[in-house]
């Protein structure tokens, strides 16, 4: 194998480096696993370099702070503030109602004595209600317009940002996700892996597996790749969430040149084969994912009408 001989300071496990550069470092780390195991004996606590140290108390920090200050007081502009001031500004409220919003007042939004609480009934109730609404084919084709409506109001009412505002990698981000579970898209690895795992939930399965892209969101940004093509089946696979918390700074599985061979080769049923095909040849030929100017478009090419019938 092409390369050079490096030993991981992690395992010990000898492996193969592809460039004098990566030879040149300190440490060697044959994997993302052991690099995060490193780090959590010889980065934590005071080992960490940062440890004990505050933003404010840096020089070299303080212009950044400012910056992030100055960014905050351009968003809440006079405009914004009044129109904030003003949501409840003249509303009268009788006395019971003060009372009762004293006694389930909560100060971290969760549920304390008192406060009210659908019954199981009711949940299963409001449940049937909302996937009969959900899977309505009038109600997804008025989807798009209604998300529209409900992220401007927000705006409007100094709640949140308009689709305007919102970063262009933030849409790239959406449109990116996988469209579908991709439980039945895995490898035949991957699939055991699921079956012996499952994936992971914040209280019942808290050591499960995650979904990840091959080439990174962020990669397919910054070439402008299309997002019909990162959610290929082709570019996903399944890590363990502890995994993918401690990886860093996410580098690619396989360059995006690669990924085009694998979708161009790929012989299963999938939805978006011949769309990704086509995003494919537009790619070569020079054209680049464009962010689409209006909500409703974007909703479209992230087709959640799909999803909310998976």
């Amino acid at each position: 194998m092409a390369g050079f001989l490096v030993t991981c300071d992690g395992c010990r496990k000898r492996f193969y480096v592809k460039s004098n550069s990566r030879l040149d470092k300190p440490l060697h780390f044959c994997s993302r696993v052991c690099y995060g195991d490193w780090q959590h004996i010889h980065k934590t606590g005071e080992n960490n370099s940062n440890f004990g140290k505050k933003w404010k108390d840096d020089p070299e920090k303080i212009p950044l702070i400012e910056a992030q200050r100055e960014r905050a007081l351009s968003l809440l502009t006079p405009e914004r503030r009044a129109i904030i001031g003003n949501q409840h500004r003249g509303a009268k409220r009788s006395q019971e109602t003060i009372e009762k919003q004293k006694k389930t007042a909560t100060t971290n939004g969760s549920n304390l004595p008192g406060r009210y609480s659908h019954t199981e009934e009711d949940k299963i109730r409001i449940g049937k209600i909302s996937a009969a609404k959900f899977s309505d084919p009038d109600y997804q084709k008025r989807l798009p317009a209604i998300l529209a409506k409900a992220i401007a109001t927000k705006a409007k009412n100094g709640t949140g940002v308009s689709y305007e505002e919102m970063p262009d990698f933030r849409i790239y981000q959406k449109e990116s996700n996988w469209i579908t579970n991709m439980i039945f898209y895995l490898s035949k690895e991957d699939f055991q892996l699921f079956k012996k795992i499952g994936f992971f939930h914040p209280t019942k399965n808290k050591n499960g597996i995650v979904r990840d892209h091959r080439v990174t969101r962020k990669t397919g940004f910054v070439n402008g790749v299309f997002p019909e093509i990162l959610r290929h089946p082709c570019n996903c696979k399944i890590i363990y969430l502890k995994e993918n918390s401690k990886k860093g700074c996410r580098t690619d599985d396989f360059s995006i040149d690669e990924l085009f061979i694998l979708i161009q080769n790929y012989t299963e049923d999938w939805r978006e084969q011949q769309e990704c095909l086509q995003r494919i040849f537009q790619y070569q030929q020079g054209e680049r994912w464009a962010r689409p100017s209006t909500y409703e478009d974007h909703a479209l090419v992230c087709k959640k009408e799909d999803r909310l019938n998976e």
